[in-house]
């Protein structure tokens, strides 16, 4: 077949149709849009050359809700549109984390005018309504307007760093993995692989709720477009629910604590994997492949969800009793003995059902 990416009216695909059509190949695209509205002004010969592409197209991979009501609407005979959700290769499970003291937030975008820089002015303005609470900034990325956003921060002083463009991704995933929020409003994003990267090292975000944005920010909060109040409000509620996490730990000591982090990177699991699911929906042979291992992952969850409850009540009771003793010893040994399996069940549930999925059930 041949495959063509990104097909939109600032890159008609001029190629693969001609081939496709001499070679009696498949032509398959995925995050074509159609724009209308372009069709006329300066990008109209561009505009009719991609819409006529994306005309002759077998099959459109729709990466967001955001495109699928032009593309169903300006739908060819019988070509296919399906659903692919952006997404990108986890890595390895984040190991679970304290939260910093004081929290870390971090933002990670190039500095461009237009969108970009629009994002940015409402990043400061939000944060400049939290400057009573404590927390520091880290800024990587780099670009034209690198001295307008410098500007933008300055009144921040050292709670905010420049830390520029990192280009090797194990240094930007350590960055991921040592915040606490991840920052970035999102205005004009077609999704942004950003927030896919920073829910995959273990940080949830805080965005705008805008369309392609509300396809992968998942864990954590988005606000009204264009309100930084909002959006202040939204970061302001998670760092008062991680100082009041910080605080039930440390009142409940080490036990509290490793069952605590233990449970927590199940819970991420079990609503990777479930959101995962939602994204998938429209396929039923997915949920059919990923039913065991999914019932399997939730009850090891929820099991340990009950561990972390009777842990929370025997702490609590604060005294010797036997019965509580033995709350606390059957919590350690879930958390060490078989919550770990969460880890295995998330990777055979997603990366598994493909395999099951595409069996040939002529062959079982």
């Amino acid at each position: 077949l041949w495959f063509t990416y990104h097909l939109y009216y600032k890159a008609p695909d001029f190629l693969g149709p001609r081939v496709a059509a001499l070679h009696g190949m498949p032509y398959v695209v995925a995050e074509a849009s159609r724009a209308a509205k372009r069709l006329e002004g300066d990008w109209a010969e561009y505009a009719k050359d991609a819409e006529a592409a994306i005309d002759l197209a077998d099959v459109i991979l729709c990466k967001t809700e955001r495109d699928r009501p032009a593309l169903e609407a300006g739908r060819v005979g019988d070509q296919r549109i399906e659903a692919l959700p952006p997404f990108l290769d986890h890595g390895p499970a984040p190991a679970p984390r304290p939260v910093a003291t004081p929290p870390r937030l971090l933002s990670v975008a190039m500095m461009r005018p237009g969108d970009k820089l629009r994002s940015y002015e409402t990043l400061a303005a939000a944060l400049s309504r939290l400057e009573d609470l404590d927390w520091t900034l880290e800024i990587v990325g780099d670009g034209p307007e690198r001295a307008a956003v410098e500007a933008l921060f300055a009144p921040f002083g050292d709670r905010v760093t420049l830390a520029g463009a990192i280009q090797d991704p194990a240094l930007l995933r350590q960055r991921y993995e040592q915040a606490d929020l991840f920052l970035w409003p999102g205005v004009g994003e077609a999704y942004g692989m950003v927030y896919l990267e920073a829910q995959a090292a273990g940080t949830p975000v805080v965005a705008e709720d805008r369309p392609g944005v509300r396809d992968v920010a998942h864990a954590g909060a988005l606000t009204p477009p264009d309100d930084p109040a909002a959006y202040s409000d939204a970061i302001r509620e998670l760092l008062a629910d991680m100082r009041e996490s910080l605080a039930a730990l440390a009142a409940a000591g080490a036990d509290g604590k490793d069952v605590h982090d233990a449970v927590s990177a199940g819970v991420d699991r079990l609503e990777r994997v479930v959101d995962w699911l939602l994204a998938g929906a429209a396929d039923p042979r997915l949920g059919a492949a990923a039913a065991v291992n999914y019932l399997m992952l939730a009850g090891t969850v929820c099991g340990g969800w009950m561990m972390a409850e009777a842990t929370r009540v025997a702490l609590a009771a604060g005294d010797t009793d036997p019965f509580h003793a033995a709350k606390l010893a059957s919590a350690r040994f879930y958390c060490a003995q078989i919550l770990p399996r969460a880890s295995a069940l998330e990777q055979a549930t997603i990366d598994g059902s493909a395999v099951v999925a595409a069996l040939d059930t002529a062959l079982l």
